[in-house]
């Protein structure tokens, strides 16, 4: 997720004698703002070291771990492999896709599954994490007297994740947890969220919204997902996602899960996605670099 920005400002603060150094996929998605920097790096040839060992997966002979491991030799479904690790619910239409994600995603949950369902869209559409995360609420979270206050889009209970790194509250961009409201000592009504290792963040009422802060997480984007992983991952994927059907979305969004994927999608809509490759970026720092280097010979 790194940016061009980003890196410049790294490289302009640490010492000429300093060692930098990076770790990333890159296969995964890249930065939301400016930049092909892992690739470009790579491009580069500058040293690099590739890891070979898939600790996510562990299990080295399931689909999930073939999939991932060998997903830049997957370009059909037949290329695909499937057990109860990699599970694929061929469906066409938005509405029933929904109704699928919807009942077996909440099935996982009321279990007590280690899941998470992840879309490639935010707002737009039925499957887009809005959408869904309002069904998944209503089903997970029902409105009572205890759980709402008036004017506070939040349930107490909620699973929300962070939007904003806050280092004094010991959370990050991307935490999941769940949602409180808190009283402040003057009283003020503030609002929180409690996350995993017995972190817990509190801010007042008067501060901001928590909406500036905090979103429903019952379903999340992929880009979200980045940098996290859970035991099951449910994606629904359909002709509708089809500006965002790239083979990195797709690795991305099955490699977050540990033990098994849940794919329900249109066949037609997945064979995209295995297909088509990342729409390039010309981010100039290849090009420069050579300049440079050129120059200074």
């Amino acid at each position: 997720m790194l940016t061009l920005e980003m890196l410049a400002g790294i490289l302009a603060v640490v010492h000429p004698t300093c060692r930098v150094v990076l770790i990333g996929d890159p296969h995964q998605l890249l930065s939301v703002g400016p930049g092909n920097i892992l690739p470009d790096l790579l491009t580069l040839d500058v040293p690099h070291i590739r890891l070979g060992s898939y600790h996510r997966q562990a299990d080295g002979d399931s689909a999930l771990a073939y999939n991932v491991r060998e997903f830049e030799t997957c370009r059909l479904l037949d290329d695909l492999r499937f057990d109860k690790s990699f599970q694929f619910i061929p469906l066409v239409e938005d509405e029933t896709i929904r109704n699928c994600v919807c009942r077996g995603g909440i099935n996982l949950y009321r279990l007590g599954t280690d899941v998470q369902v992840l879309s490639p869209y935010n707002r737009s559409g039925p499957l887009s994490s809005d959408a869904l995360n309002v069904v998944f609420r209503e089903h997970l979270n029902p409105a009572t007297e205890g759980n709402t206050i008036k004017d506070v889009s939040f349930r107490i209970g909620d699973k929300v994740i962070v939007l904003q790194n806050g280092w004094e509250q010991k959370v990050c961009n991307g935490d999941i947890g769940t949602y409180i409201h808190s009283r402040q000592p003057n009283g003020d009504l503030g609002y929180g969220v409690i996350c995993g290792k017995g972190r817990a963040a509190t801010w007042a009422g008067e501060e901001t919204s928590p909406l500036s802060r905090l979103r429903l997480a019952y379903v999340i984007t992929i880009h979200k997902s980045q940098g996290s992983e859970w035991d099951t991952v449910v994606l629904p994927i359909s002709k509708g996602f089809a500006n965002m059907l790239h083979r990195n979305l797709l690795y991305t969004a099955i490699s977050r899960a540990r033990k098994q994927d849940v794919i329900v999608d249109d066949p037609d809509a997945l064979t995209t996605a295995l297909q088509r490759e990342t729409p390039s970026r010309r981010s100039m720092l290849v090009t420069k670099t050579h300049a440079y280097q050129e120059c200074a010979a």
